[in-house]
């Protein structure tokens, strides 16, 4: 019999995603980490850290697509009974158990019903600000089975790579007119702060503005079960996409270090996108190069990445407070040593209280319902 303290979700891991779990939530616990003005090497090296987030989206797609699809392609039809079962014991006891512990520690004022109907990431968000992406993972909880199912009923899923090209279209053009609509470069260059409020409202945390790295993930989920060939095709070529990636990445990165500006408001989001559907397309095999060294506990840190994810602005509160406490300056390099092992620390323990109950429960129900 399995430990209850052993970390294991149930599932067949995959190093390659695991890893790129793993990248994802350092990247976003680095680039929460707060850091002085002179810390020029530590704010150079967190500035992109909040892609690990459109890294996820990717994953989410590809493999929330993939389940969908691979059901679908087997002539099992698509059962949303089972599709929300799955999703609600996944998400929605550790969001509402870390919503209500954020809240009894920094005050009721900052929140308002939209917190419990995942819609805080529209029209401004200042409480319990990483919740905006489980805001969008929410919605294409919701949108992606409507969309599933419109498709099969009107025979035309397999136009669907035609409809993630007008979706990434369609949300650069959103980005386009709320960006000339508002300008935030220009409020920017007089308010930093101000630019950069409007940018997050208006920009980063809407969904109809973020929905490029969730598309692109279920294209290539469509590609896998559809497209055979090509998936074929694309995945034995796979350090040739670990290139493009890489390339992609940076070619984006390069002109949009800063946010608000046109290039960065208005197209980054889907080049990123892309840029992170091909590392997927690459890490899937073990030929790749990324997977034919592995990093150690990966497997564990991706299994815990969700808590991790909700968790991680305790800990590092908890350690600014800690060092302010003992009279050092925030952003002195011991507490970024201690800001990833104390984060995995809070996160294991909502695992072991909230998560591993749930999943365990999920599981039972979801025997109930084969039987």
């Amino acid at each position: 019999m399995i430990s209850y303290f052993y970390i294991n979700d149930g599932k067949e891991r995959h190093y390659g995603l695991d890893l790129l779990r793993f990248i994802a939530i350092g990247s976003v616990i680095l680039y929460h980490f707060p850091r002085n003005e002179n810390d020029l090497f530590l704010r150079a090296v967190s500035h992109y850290g909040y892609l690990g987030v459109d890294i996820f989206f990717v994953l989410s797609g590809f493999l929330i697509g993939g389940q969908t699809f691979s059901q679908l392609k087997r002539g099992k039809g698509f059962d949303i009974k089972t599709f929300c079962i799955k999703r609600f014991y996944r998400t929605f006891p550790n969001y509402y158990f870390i919503l209500l512990v954020h809240a009894v520690l920094v005050g009721f004022e900052g929140y308002d019903w939209r917190f419990l109907v995942f819609l805080q990431n529209i029209g401004g968000l200042y409480s319990f600000t990483h919740s905006w992406s489980l805001c969008v993972e929410e919605h294409f909880y919701v949108l992606f089975p409507i969309l599933v199912i419109f498709l099969i009923k009107t025979k035309r899923l397999n136009h669907y790579l035609g409809f993630v090209a007008v979706l990434l279209l369609l949300t650069i053009v959103s980005r386009y007119l709320i960006w000339t609509e508002h300008r935030p470069d220009l409020i920017y260059r007089e308010d930093v702060p101000g630019g950069f409020d409007i940018y997050f409202k208006e920009l980063f945390y809407p969904t109809y503005t973020r929905l490029d790295g969730i598309a692109v993930g279920t294209g290539l989920a469509y590609i896998k079960n559809y497209k055979n060939n090509l998936w074929q095709t694309m995945t034995s070529k796979t350090n040739l996409f670990l290139f493009i990636s890489v390339a992609l990445f940076l070619c984006v990165a390069a002109f949009s270090w800063t946010k608000v500006d046109f290039f960065a408001s208005v197209f980054s989001f889907s080049g990123y996108a892309l840029s992170f559907g091909a590392l997927l397309v690459s890490v899937i095999s073990e030929k790749s190069l990324v997977n034919r060294f592995k990093i150690p506990f990966v497997k564990n840190i991706s299994i815990l990445s969700f808590s991790l994810y909700l968790t991680h602005s305790f800990a590092i509160s908890f350690l600014i407070k800690l060092t302010e406490a003992i009279g050092l300056k925030v952003g002195f390099w011991p507490t970024w040593l201690l800001a990833f092992p104390v984060s995995l620390l809070f996160s294991y323990i909502l695992f072991l209280s909230i998560e591993k109950p749930f999943l365990l429960l999920r599981s039972r129900r979801l025997d109930q319902r084969r039987e």
